[in-house]
């Protein structure tokens, strides 16, 4: 008789599948964008950046599939698996631009209920081209930021 196998043993998403999928999600925000959907953008582009971080935590962990037990939404946590706990809570580090761009990122996160359940006249252009700056700026922005960490 076989064991049955642990929740955290179980694995979910292919690694290969969550980097394309990070990038199509920021795709998708930019869309959207476009178009002035403005909860589309917010939301869109904190996936990117969750499913990003789930593609780090692979890598860290030296696992093809992101572990089950790692399906959250739960930005902090991610990045604590992700081996960047250390450096988002270092008081140095708040206080620079991507610090304050990941502060941002992580309060609007804590909405992804709203950005569900509310019409998208709640969001402004700027809330979403603040959301995105945050996320692609080329030097201060979170996804370059995170693709450079070791």
């Amino acid at each position: 008789m076989m064991a049955k196998q642990s929740r955290h043993a179980e694995l979910g998403a292919q690694a290969a599948d969550l980097e394309q999928a990070w990038q199509d999600r920021l795709a998708d925000a930019n869309a959207a964008l476009a178009v002035s959907r403005h909860a589309l953008t917010i939301s869109s582009g904190l996936y990117a950046m969750e499913i990003l971080l789930k593609r780090r935590v692979c890598s860290q962990l030296n696992v093809g599939q992101l572990p089950r037990l790692l399906e959250i939404h739960d930005l902090f946590g991610l990045a604590t698996f992700a081996g960047l706990r250390n450096t988002l809570d270092d008081p140095s580090f708040k206080t620079t631009k991507i610090g304050l761009n990941w502060r941002l990122l992580v309060d609007r996160s804590e909405e992804l209920n709203d950005l569900r359940y509310y019409p998208d006249s709640r969001w402004s252009d700027q809330d979403a081209l603040d959301l995105l700056t945050c996320l692609q700026d080329p030097v201060d922005g979170v996804i370059a930021w995170l693709r450079l960490q070791p």
